[in-house]
Formats: structure tokens, C-alpha cells, sequence
């Protein structure tokens, strides 16, 4: 995003879907996780055993970042 590199885990399973970073003691600032969805409907998340503060940020097919949902 602009002239910053984050490293993104993308997870592959459902289950990888479901566990996100639950149970995450520690993220450094340039890491997180990128949730790919296919756009037929509203995706749903939740934070449930999250022990980090998280911001969730929707990108568009375009690349835009068009929502951010502060910690």
C-alpha cells in the first residue's frame, strides 16, 4: 500500500477462514491477514478470542481501500 510492504497470510481452509489470528499474542505492524472474498455476499467477521486490537480494511477489486474499521 503505497510505498509500504506488509506480509499477509492468506488462509486456504475453512478452518483457516474461521481461526483468522485468533489466539495471536503478538503482530508485528507490517503483518496481518488478507481475506479474499468473492463479492456474492456480505462477508461476516468476528473477533472472538482475539487478543490483539485489529483494524479491518476492505480493498475492492480495483485496489481501493474503500472501508477501514479502526481497532
Amino acid at each position: 500500500i503505497g510505498d509500504k510492504t506488509y506480509k499477509c497470510k492468506i488462509p486456504k481452509t475453512e478452518e483457516e477462514y474461521k481461526k483468522g489470528l485468533m489466539g495471536i499474542d503478538n503482530l508485528p505492524i507490517d503483518e496481518g491477514m488478507l481475506f479474499i472474498f468473492d463479492g456474492k455476499e456480505t462477508p461476516k467477521m468476528w473477533m472472538k478470542d482475539t487478543k490483539i486490537p485489529l483494524d479491518m480494511i476492505a480493498i475492492n477489486d480495483d485496489d481501493e481501500v474503500i472501508m477501514v474499521y479502526p481497532a
